[in-house]
């Protein structure tokens, strides 16, 4: 997939905070198999005065082609079109979000209203059909969410076991934790934090609640959405089948979208 990223200034140099954010973006875009992204932005560097500082022409940075254009009608159109973005970017997480779930990216909620992106659909686990282990995982996660994976052995590993036993504890820990963010029962963030899915609010049943004369009940449900766009994924409960056994340094790490947090 090809994307173009268009920022007022692009350059490890700029200063900016938004700018920063699309670089990064971009970056990490670029690392991944099947994107080619370039960046579209002008000669300048000062914010203040807007003169140009870099050549016009292509360079390549962190593997994203820079594209500087030194005419000034096009670079005040950029100029405009990213204070209009950054005014209200929605337009451009729609069609961000559009693109990465063409590609099998997941776009979801987390931390207040957070924008986050994903390689793993999300499911929150039936905790009625788990072993112990991966049940003692689920609980110290809801008392101690945004832990990383050291501070929740510290907490799971007693201190005085032995050290043979203790060793065997951190493996299947470490291949219950990996089979549980494989399959979306837990995030793992870009920082090494470790939190549950959000859960969805249960329907309402038909006249729950209903007082008086009978009415015509409906019912009120509140997806996961980003701006219109499909909920996200609806609970799915697993078996008690135990996990397979995985190497521990193995992970799978969701990227925040920076700048994005809901109203």
């Amino acid at each position: 997939m090809k994307l173009t990223v268009v920022s007022p200034r692009y350059g490890v140099e700029v200063p900016g905070g938004a700018e920063t954010a699309a670089r990064l973006l971009a970056t990490r875009l670029a690392m991944r198999p099947g994107f080619t992204v370039e960046a579209l932005t002008t000669c300048a560097l000062d914010a203040a005065t807007w003169a140009d500082h870099y050549p016009a022409g292509e360079a390549e940075i962190d593997g994203v082609t820079s594209r500087r254009l030194p005419e000034r009608g096009i670079a005040r159109l950029i100029e405009n079109a990213w204070s209009a973005e950054v005014r209200s970017p929605s337009s451009m997480m729609q069609e961000l979000a559009g693109r990465f779930r063409g590609t099998g990216l997941q776009i979801f909620r987390h931390r207040k209203g957070m924008l986050f992106v994903s390689p793993i659909r999300l499911k929150p686990i039936d905790e009625s059909a788990v072993s112990d282990s991966v049940r003692q995982i689920l609980e110290t996660l809801k008392a101690s969410p945004r832990i990383n994976r050291k501070e929740l052995a510290e907490k799971l590993i007693a201190p005085e076991i032995e050290l043979v036993e203790a060793e065997k504890t951190k493996l299947s820990l470490a291949s219950d934790l990996h089979w549980m963010i494989r399959e979306g029962h837990v995030i793992e963030f870009n920082d090494g934090s470790l939190d549950l899915p959000r859960a969805k609010p249960p329907k309402k049943e038909a006249g729950e609640g209903a007082a008086g004369p009978p009415q015509v009940a409906t019912t009120s449900e509140t997806p996961e959405t980003l701006a219109g766009l499909a909920a996200l994924p609806a609970e799915t409960a697993i078996t008690d089948t135990e996990p397979a056994a995985a190497s521990p340094d193995i992970s799978s790490r969701v990227e925040a979208i920076p700048g994005e947090t809901s109203s």
